[in-house]
């Protein structure tokens, strides 16, 4: 099977976002042994975007210029998201769990990304942050 990857180095503004939407339907396009294509394309999108607006939101909130880089891979059936940046580092482990039975306007987004992925993992060193998620498709 054929490794295919997009590489892309974002400004950290929420209009930009739509850039991750459109590598990724490629990336999916590119991988034909990909089933429920549709479902697949949505759940991707909807993690690595959420992951990207919470860095621009929280971890670029007193930053004008920052940048967000993403290595988006799919090799035999399995996806995979490195996003890092270079903001303020954070703690996931700080979030805490939505109260699902009451409704909020805000805090679903971790949550959502460990129940779309396989794979979530946060690394913070002195070189920048990086979000690791990654999912088997079939």
């Amino acid at each position: 099977m054929t490794t295919h990857q997009i590489n892309l180095e974002l400004p950290a503004e929420m209009r930009e976002l739509v850039h991750i939407g459109s590598a990724i339907t490629k990336l999916i396009d590119a991988a034909p042994e990909i089933s429920n294509v549709e479902d697949t394309v949505y759940e991707l999108q909807l993690a690595v975007h959420e992951i990207c607006a919470n860095i621009i939101d929280h971890s670029y909130k007193t930053v004008d210029d920052g940048k967000i880089q993403l290595e988006l891979v799919i090799n035999d059936g399995h996806f995979s998201a490195d996003i890092c940046e270079f903001g303020e580092a954070f703690d996931p482990n700080s979030v805490p769990m939505p109260n699902l039975d009451e409704g909020q306007i805000r805090g679903y987004g971790i949550f959502l990304v460990n129940e779309l992925m396989d794979v979530v993992k946060y690394s913070s060193t002195a070189c920048g942050n990086c979000w690791h998620l990654a999912k088997q498709l079939n």
